[in-house]
């Protein structure tokens, strides 16, 4: 497989008094593919894309075939911008901070966002566009509506910061796993949280409670019915992939056992951001499969839960951003985690292209030693064998999760 050619960018950085440098040992490190700022704060991750950065003493010279911005900015690197865990842990929540940190309190709404790298737009911008009025734009966007000249920029940070990331996804030289010594403070991830939901959910008038409605295959999705009453059980449901083959058979023994706790499904591949955020404030536990909805149990109420659900052959100690989330300080999230132990209950599937899963293009040898081998800890993204682990659909033993549920369930505050 081939992950793509590295997009290259220079940057010319004048240090003056009013300069800040962070977040690097050095500028060599820096050099090798990290962003930088006047604030430089940015977390590595040298497979986005080739920077390279000059400092420079002093004070900047104005040249006039310069495009000279002077309002205040932030330059944000994106990863896998349709991915919401990257679009929350990576951009949104540090964003957040870091304009606080160096703007103002309360967040301030006339910095420009300007994007560098990936220039896919998805869904996720809002999260984003919310922390400005301003329009937002990709720095070759920029340059290329004025002719392509050098930007000059006054007032800029360049990087999100990583002030509240809490884990690192094996792109350089460890494997995944959480960020070695540092200490995230879940009641900062819990500020951006509330802002988001203000701005997205309540502020716009659609805190609203799904009713699930019965379709051709047994399952139930979410509508609109009104104001939300009381608390629900979020079970994530996959139609592509990693779906839970027995779900409905899940949902109806759920319900049996938790009576008091409806269950509402949360389908990410066709509900809105708002929709989905607006469920999950009011749920008080979260299920599903291991994958980057489960970065929504973020917003779930203290003192509620999360069960991840890993497939055949992944250990849960392999992949572990949402446990380390849910045991930040002051997240209070309680976790349980269920490995699928028996292979009869998977469905792998070899023929899928590379990228989800499918191993036809490898030799024989090493396709045979993926089917039978677990998932050991490896660098990001292209693995092979954890592609073809992550991706298989999983009947899940109903009575082990109705269990850890009701364990759970009575160590929660329903009110």
């Amino acid at each position: 497989m081939n992950g793509g050619t590295k997009r290259g960018y220079r940057f010319l950085f004048y240090k003056g008094v009013h300069s800040e440098i962070s977040n690097f040992k050095d500028l060599q490190y820096a050099k090798n593919g990290t962003l930088l700022s006047r604030v430089i704060a940015f977390h590595s991750m040298p497979d986005i894309m080739s920077v390279d950065i000059l400092v420079v003493e002093g004070e900047s010279i104005v040249r006039d075939s310069e495009l000279q911005m002077h309002g205040p900015a932030i330059m944000i690197g994106r990863y896998s911008p349709g991915n919401i865990m990257h679009s929350l842990h990576d951009e949104g929540f540090n964003t957040y901070h870091t304009l606080i940190r160096y703007y103002s309190r309360p967040l301030r709404k006339d910095v420009s966002i300007i994007l560098v790298g990936d220039t896919k737009l998805t869904d996720n911008i809002v999260i984003l566009q919310i922390l400005t009025e301003e329009l937002i734009l990709h720095v070759d966007e920029l340059q290329q509506s004025q002719g392509n000249r050098r930007l000059l920029m006054k007032n800029v940070i360049l990087g999100a910061g990583d002030q509240t990331s809490w884990y690192q996804y094996g792109l350089d030289k460890q494997p995944q796993s959480q960020i070695p010594n540092k200490t995230v403070e879940g009641s900062k991830i819990k500020e951006v949280v509330e802002y988001i939901r203000n701005s997205l959910v309540e502020n716009r008038g659609i805190f609203h409670v799904p009713s699930l409605q019965p379709l051709s295959d047994g399952k139930r999705e979410a509508t609109y019915v009104g104001p939300q009453q009381g608390p629900t059980i979020v079970l994530l449901s996959r139609t592509k992939d990693r779906r839970i083959v027995n779900e409905a058979e899940l949902i109806s023994a759920l319900e049996r056992a938790l009576p008091s706790l409806p269950v509402t499904i949360v389908r990410l591949e066709s509900m809105s951001l708002q929709l989905v955020i607006s469920i999950i404030s009011r749920a008080i536990l979260i299920i599903g499969m291991h994958g980057s909805g489960l970065i929504f149990g973020a917003f779930m109420p203290k003192h509620s839960a999360m069960i991840e659900m890993y497939p055949y052959l992944v250990s849960s100690s392999i992949a572990t951003p949402y446990r380390v989330m849910c045991g930040l300080p002051g997240m209070d999230i309680r976790y349980e985690a269920w490995e699928n132990k028996l292979e009869s209950n998977n469905q792998a599937f070899p023929d899928r292209d590379p990228w989800h899963g499918g191993i036809r293009y490898l030799s024989e040898a090493i396709q045979a030693d993926i089917v039978k081998s677990p998932v050991t800890p490896h660098l990001c993204c292209s693995d092979p064998k954890w592609l073809y682990r992550i991706y298989q659909d999983t009947r899940v033993d109903v009575e082990a999760i109705v269990t850890i549920a009701k364990r759970l369930a009575m160590t929660i505050d329903q009110k």
